[in-house]
């Protein structure tokens, strides 16, 4: 008598299941953007390079830096003393500027230096923020931003163009003629730094949102005692194109090894 046995699938459910595991743990980690705190400075010495004190980020941190140099027009670059370069994302003429690093930091003590050579400036207000979970660099990391400016006695805000993404976080900062820049930080974000310096006053506040925003309109939670100036910055927390490796291969869907007979009927006498 001749019956048919069906193949045991014990280990391709078992290859489905962590398959599926391992996706799940990787869109997780694409969405567990976090910002914190990395360093600031407040220097009112006139020069051409301005450098942090150090700190130490995390292995793969993306930087991210506000600051605003008084006393010069002389275009900025960015570099940290482990030679990380940035790109600018967002200028409001010679008043306020945000740059972002063109690559993931290591776990090593670093600093971070603005230079304006060629035309020294009279003072900075600077703010490095720190990003956890990103894995998209330099200009690709920027889904969008805005700038706006008001006289003293508003209520400070940016509004971008388009709504937030929830899984994206925000960061903001504001420069004002106050020291320090003492504003109250909008509602669900955290203020990071809140610095200045005088001759001339200047301030600096950032914040930052992990997740969770949804809308377009950032409202400081104080006036201004002094006309400011604020940039708002979307970044982008979604594994790049092509970055995520395809779901299939770790199913078997595709290639199989030419004596694996699981997936077929076969005779048993």
């Amino acid at each position: 008598m001749t019956r048919l046995r069906a193949p045991r699938f014990g280990g391709q459910v078992r290859r489905l299941l962590f398959a599926a595991l391992l996706w799940l743990a990787l869109v997780e980690q694409a969405w567990a953007a976090a910002v914190v705190a990395g360093v600031s400075l407040a220097n009112t010495s006139a020069l051409s390079v301005y450098t942090t004190g150090s700190f130490t980020p995390a292995a793969n941190d993306l930087l991210f830096v506000f600051f605003k140099v008084t006393g010069t027009a002389q275009a900025p670059t960015v570099t940290t003393s482990t030679s990380i370069a940035f790109t600018q994302v967002a200028a409001s003429g010679t008043v306020e500027y945000a740059f972002v690093a063109n690559s993931l930091a290591t776990n090593v003590s670093m600093t971070v230096s603005v230079d304006v050579t060629g035309a020294a400036g009279t003072g900075i207000a600077l703010s490095v923020l720190r990003v956890s979970g990103m894995t998209n660099t330099g200009s690709a990391a920027v889904v969008q931003f805005d700038i706006d400016t008001g006289l003293a006695a508003a209520t400070p805000t940016v509004t971008f163009a388009s709504s937030v993404t929830t899984s994206n976080p925000t960061v903001v900062a504001l420069n004002n003629s106050t020291n320090p820049a003492g504003m109250t930080a909008p509602t669900n974000w955290t203020e990071r730094h809140d610095i200045g310096f005088n001759t001339p006053a200047t301030g600096l506040e950032t914040a930052s949102r992990d997740s969770g925003f949804t809308g377009t309109g950032v409202t400081w939670g104080s006036n201004s005692a002094s006309a400011w100036t604020a940039i708002g910055v979307e970044l982008d927390a979604s594994a790049p194109a092509g970055g995520a490796p395809s779901l299939l291969p770790l199913l078997g869907v595709g290639e199989r090894p030419a004596n694996d007979n699981r997936a077929r009927w076969r005779e048993a006498g």
